[in-house]
Parts: structure tokens; C-alpha cells; sequence
């Protein structure tokens, strides 16, 4: 007798922060050239106040954003309860982010420095 498992697989994801031009943006490094995440929530907070200076969620069937996407991007698709308009990231703070993806989740975290660099951590 043999029994099987079966359900959901849940995925996650480590975020990377990079610098594009004038914004911050945060992508999945291990995604594949033709691939996304469908992200449903996003929370950035200051590691140091433990303020959220940016959220956004959606509760529709569809996905906020796809990795990559910006800091402080808003959707068509945003809940009011769930957003939180993003405030500017001051260099030389540390920042968590944390997304709810469509089966998943993914975090990580990032600094940005006196001259604008962002540096991923963790």
C-alpha cells in the first residue's frame, strides 16, 4: 500500500533592490529571461524605525505588479485599505521588503548609500 501526497507548492522568492536611472526597483535574480512573479502585496519597511514607507495589495484575481517593478509604483489594481503612499528612501537607511506572490511569498533587503549606490543584503 502506497500513499500520495498532493497540494499546493508554495514558491519563494529572494528580491534583489538595483538602481534604474531615478528609481529603485526590485526584481527576482533567479527568474528565468521569460518569466515574472505575480506579486499581490508589497510592504517596504525602515529596519531601523520599523516604519512601512511604502505599501500596496491587491484583493482582485489579478497581480499588482510583476517582478521587476518599481518603489512607490501603484496599480489600477490597488485596494485603498492596502496602500500606503511611498515615501522617498533616505540614503544611508537599511530596507526590508516582503511580497505576497500568487503561491508564495519573497523578501530581502537593501541599503542605499550617501552617493545613491544600493546594496543588497541578506
Amino acid at each position: 500500500m502506497s500513499a500520495m501526497l498532493s497540494g499546493c507548492v508554495a514558491s519563494y522568492i529572494d528580491l534583489e533592490a538595483e538602481r534604474v536611472e531615478d528609481e529603485i526597483r526590485f526584481r527576482n535574480p533567479n527568474a528565468g529571461l521569460f518569466s515574472s512573479d505575480c506579486v499581490r502585496v508589497v510592504e517596504v519597511t525602515n529596519v531601523e524605525t520599523r516604519e512601512v514607507v511604502w505599501a500596496d495589495g491587491s484583493r482582485t484575481s489579478g497581480c499588482l505588479f510583476e517582478t521587476p517593478f518599481a518603489y512607490g509604483q501603484k496599480s489600477d489594481l490597488s485596494d485603498p485599505k492596502d496602500y500606503k503612499a511611498a515615501k522617498p528612501l533616505e540614503p544611508g537607511n537599511s530596507y526590508e521588503i516582503f511580497v505576497e506572490l500568487d503561491g508564495g511569498a519573497g523578501d530581502g533587503s537593501f541599503t542605499i548609500a550617501a552617493d545613491g549606490r544600493v546594496t543588497n543584503s541578506g
